[in-house]
């Protein structure tokens, strides 16, 4: 297979290999996995085959597994998992759930992959996400394990793809070159969202990251609080290029699922309750991070299109023992601004941003 990078529309054109085929290029045993592919399903019966394609192009020396949770579809999801599992026994281990697990606890699904793993290091990407660059494992890997730094987290830019209209862009490039980014910019996000299939990270990490969900039940699951775990060692490696594929407004997405104003308010209130979690768990190291990441989150919110007024003020409510006096003026003054202002706000938001 050609290790060049693999354009997205030929993606679903390359042509698999056999799991003897994979197996054959590893250098150590297949039952010793160096890295565990975790991969989190609900009802993605329409997007689950790219997801799974998408690991197995995967050219490595090393052995890697990948792990499937099912959270009960009631779809074909289940089915096509365990089509590809037959052809690919050794490699591909589901775990499929009776009762959907999310609906108890939104941390249970990653939960359960992180005990059934056994790789030293964990890659990510959800059912409806895809990988199209076939050395896209064996660059995050050797980037993680050179020596001459101490992250723990690793990441690229993706092609963000709207499931309703197939519009694109590239999200997730903090660079324009490979480089370490600082914490701090992880915390602030200071170059816009970091596409989840993007992640590898140390199994290190990802115990921290198991524990934090586990002392820390009923938050929504967000990847704000995985990127803030991993980088507070060391920063998290950037690499240069676009190797996955990011799905919003998907069947089955959190995208989809939070399109109901009054849900991604009530995520947006979890956000800042697990944000001093981690601010104390971090023995307040990025405090100032954390605050302006908070700020930022509640200037989205009070000037966001789609939310009334209502709304926004109930959020501020929830969350004025946070501000300054100062604060708690300027969001409020903010949210009884007329429509022509609010929109110039957002517009000079997205330039600044550079998104």
């Amino acid at each position: 297979m050609a290790s060049k990078q693999v354009d997205l529309d030929g993606f679903r054109r390359l042509q698999l290999p056999s799991e003897t085929q994979i197996i054959s290029a590893w250098k150590t045993r297949a039952d010793a996995p160096l890295v565990s592919v975790i991969c989190i399903t609900y009802n993605h019966e329409r997007y689950i085959e790219d997801a799974l394609r998408g690991f197995l192009i995967q050219v490595t020396d090393f052995p890697f597994e990948i792990i499937v949770h099912d959270d009960a579809s009631n779809d074909r999801t289940a089915e096509i998992v365990k089509r590809y599992q037959s052809l690919y026994p050794h490699i591909i281990k589901p775990i499929f759930q009776t009762v959907n697990q999310y609906s108890t606890s939104p941390g249970i699904p990653i939960s359960r992959c992180l005990e059934a793993a056994a790789g030293e290091y964990i890659a990510l990407c959800e059912g409806d996400d895809f990988w199209i660059h076939p050395l896209k494992l064996k660059k995050q890997i050797d980037a993680l394990s050179d020596s001459r730094h101490q992250s723990e987290l690793c990441f690229h830019s993706a092609i963000r793809i709207d499931a309703t209209n197939e519009n694109r862009k590239i999200i997730g490039r903090y660079a324009q070159r490979s480089s370490l980014v600082s914490a701090e910019c992880i915390i602030k996000h200071t170059h816009g969202q970091i596409p989840t299939a993007s992640l590898v990270l140390t199994r290190a990490a990802a115990r921290r990251y198991y524990e934090f969900l586990r002392d820390n039940p009923g938050l929504p699951v967000g990847d704000i609080y995985l990127q803030a775990i991993a980088a507070a060692r060391d920063g998290a490696l950037f690499i240069a290029e676009t190797m996955s594929v990011y799905r919003i407004f998907a069947e089955g997405s959190w995208s989809a699922r939070t399109r109901n104003s009054s849900v991604k308010i009530a995520h947006a209130l979890k956000r800042f309750e697990a944000t001093f979690v981690l601010d104390r768990l971090t023995n307040g190291r990025f405090h100032s991070a954390f605050m302006a990441a908070l700020s930022d989150q509640s200037c989205d919110i009070v000037v966001h299109k789609s939310y009334d007024r209502r709304l926004k003020t109930d959020f501020l409510r929830e969350t004025a023992s946070y501000y300054t006096a100062c604060q708690k003026l300027i969001f409020y003054l903010v949210c009884y601004m007329p429509r022509p202002l609010l929109r110039v706000i957002r517009v000079y938001r997205t330039f600044k941003r550079g998104r």
